[in-house]
C-alpha cells in the first residue's frame, strides 16, 4: 500500500534493521481490508514470478540465505488462501528463516 502512495526510491542495501522495520509495518496492515469486499484482493506472487516482477528464480540463486528467503515465501503462499488476506500471520511464518544462514 505504502509502495503505491508514496514516492521511493531504490535501495542499494537493505540491513537487518531496515527488514526488521520493513516486517513491522507490513504486520501492522495485516486484516485492515478484511471488511472491504469492494476491494479486490491484490496477487502477491508468493508462490510464482509476477510479470517481470516478484522473481523467485533471482532469490533462489543469489546465495544461502536469499535462498531460504524464497522457500519461507513459498511456503507462506502455500499457507495462504489464493485471494483475500495474503498478509494475515500463519503460524510460523515469522521465524524468519533466512536470517541463520
Amino acid at each position: 500500500m505504502v509502495q503505491d502512495l508514496l514516492p521511493g526510491k531504490k535501495i542499494d542495501h537493505l540491513d537487518h534493521r531496515s527488514l526488521d522495520q520493513v516486517l513491522q509495518l507490513n504486520q501492522l496492515q495485516a486484516d485492515r481490508l478484511a471488511d472491504r469486499p469492494d476491494i479486490p484482493a491484490v496477487e502477491l506472487h508468493l508462490r510464482e514470478d509476477g510479470a517481470g516482477y516478484c522473481l523467485h528464480g533471482p532469490l533462489r540463486r543469489h546465495n544461502g540465505r536469499s535462498a531460504a528467503l524464497e522457500r519461507w515465501i513459498a511456503s507462506v503462499g502455500a499457507e495462504s488462501p489464493p485471494q483475500g488476506n495474503d498478509t494475515a500471520p500463519r503460524q510460523g511464518c515469522l521465524a524468519k528463516p533466512w536470517a541463520n544462514q
